[in-house]
């Protein structure tokens, strides 16, 4: 079994920590991660967009190396509104909850999520070397979990693309998310996507 370390980028960017590697160097990390082909949006995020949203506190990345010090995956997570209506697929059990501790919104009701706004493995690491996705979940919900510890929170929820139904599996399936909505989006080439929006309670 192989063992993976985990670190916020801001502590990779304050020059105060003892994992201190400043951003010239993180950059450089990032220019050999790849999902292109599988998601571009989200190799862009990685490279483009999270050291600015860390630092903003707009959304925590999180990066997954292994023993070799290689860059095997990353994962971002924020704290976002979840807002579910009897109308969605959801059992009467996580509904009870949501509304238990939600806010009545409009016909449904809102409550503070932890949403794993991005998640991706590093395609450029060879196929024998490379981490599951199952085994990055359960990296980041070990973040989210440590996070509930500190200040509290029962919902985590995460938006997967429809079509691709190894992702359904993953979630729904094999780790107990429901799926309850949908959302249409666009992505970086201007293609219209539709995102499965799953939750669990933690």
């Amino acid at each position: 079994m192989k063992n993976y370390h985990c670190f916020n980028i801001e502590d990779l960017l304050d020059s105060k920590t003892n994992c201190y590697i400043g951003e010239e160097l993180l950059k450089k990390i990032f220019s050999d991660f790849s999902c292109v082909g599988k998601n571009d949006d989200v190799e862009y995020f990685l490279k483009e967009k999270s050291i600015e949203f860390s630092r903003k506190h707009q959304a925590i990345t999180y990066l997954v190396f292994d023993d070799d010090s290689t860059l095997v995956g990353y994962f971002s997570v924020i704290i976002k509104p979840l807002i579910v209506s009897p109308t969605d697929k959801v059992s009467k059990t996580v509904f009870k909850k949501i509304k238990r501790i939600g806010f009545d919104y409009d016909d449904g009701f809102a409550t503070s999520a932890y949403l794993i706004a991005q998640l991706s493995k590093n395609f450029n690491v060879s196929k024998p070397n490379r981490i599951s996705g199952q085994e990055l979940l359960n990296i980041a919900n070990s973040v989210i979990k440590k996070a509930q510890h500190d200040v509290g929170g029962t919902m985590e929820f995460i938006e997967y693309d429809a079509s691709k139904t190894f992702l359904h599996t993953l979630y729904c399936d094999e780790n107990n998310f429901t799926d309850f909505g949908q959302r249409e989006t666009t992505n970086r080439a201007g293609d219209k996507i539709t995102l499965n929006q799953a939750l669990r309670i933690i």
